[in-house]
């Protein structure tokens, strides 16, 4: 399944906008020493800003999304020509390579929406796992009333070209695990509008598709600052090796 929101290259555009360098990069790059030389994949890389502070770092990096936009938008910010990219969906990804580390960030896992999906991405990431590899992804608690969270939520940011653009979310609509919901991009001259769905998996969910897979988890964290997980965290994020 894709992600249809970020496949309009002016949508792309405004992405680095919406997601600047935050508290989640840091916690990514904090898995690392300084001193290691890694090969690290970068699943759902999106403009590969965190791809770009692996690269620069040392490491040897190879970033994959679904999106020739945001590719495209990676290639053109990776200055040094450091980061290898690839154009593919996870679940159908491969490699020759095998990598210490592989993150799956930005909450890319949650538009996998189907089991099988997810058990695809899964068998993918043993499949690229070296030896003592770690995979390391988030997801946001289903605990947490997303709907109530994200509504009435409007924000004007500039776009690269220096256009004004007001971005507001709404339509939501859940079932079972799954919310959906419309974005509304309302430029000078025109409206794009980009409807999604992602889904919100339970812990013990997550940890029984890990496990069909061969996968087992070895830390849960509930916030970028390596807290423990309870009802009240936003995030639930995952590290996770061979069983």
């Amino acid at each position: 399944m894709i992600d249809t929101l970020y496949m309009d290259k002016k949508v792309a555009n405004l992405y680095d906008s919406l997601n600047s360098w935050g508290n989640d990069n840091d916690f990514y790059l904090s898995l690392i020493s300084s001193s290691d030389k890694l090969k690290i994949l970068d699943l759902g890389c999106g403009t590969g800003i965190l791809s770009r502070a692996f690269a620069e770092n040392g490491h040897t990096v190879i970033w994959c999304d679904p999106s020739l936009s945001m590719l495209e938008l990676a290639k053109e910010n990776d200055k040094n020509k450091k980061v290898d990219w690839v154009h593919a969906k996870a679940q159908d990804y491969t490699s020759f390579i095998l990598f210490d580390l592989i993150v799956m960030t930005g909450h890319t896992f949650q538009v996998f929406l189907t089991d099988e999906d997810v058990l695809a991405v899964f068998k993918v990431i043993k499949k690229c796992m070296a030896k003592n590899g770690l995979f390391v992804f988030e997801t946001r608690n289903p605990s947490i009333n997303w709907i109530k969270r994200w509504s009435d939520n409007t924000k004007t940011i500039q776009s690269k070209s220096g256009e004004t653009v007001a971005v507001s979310t709404n339509s939501f609509k859940q079932k079972d695990d799954k919310i959906s919901f419309t974005h509304h991009y309302k430029f000078p001259n025109k409206t794009i509008k980009s409807s999604s769905t992602l889904r919100f998996l339970s812990r013990d969910k997550i940890k029984k598709l890990l496990e069909q897979e061969g996968l087992k988890i070895i830390e849960i964290y509930g916030y970028w600052d390596y807290s423990p997980v309870n009802d009240e965290s936003l995030e639930m994020i995952f590290k996770v090796i061979h069983k």
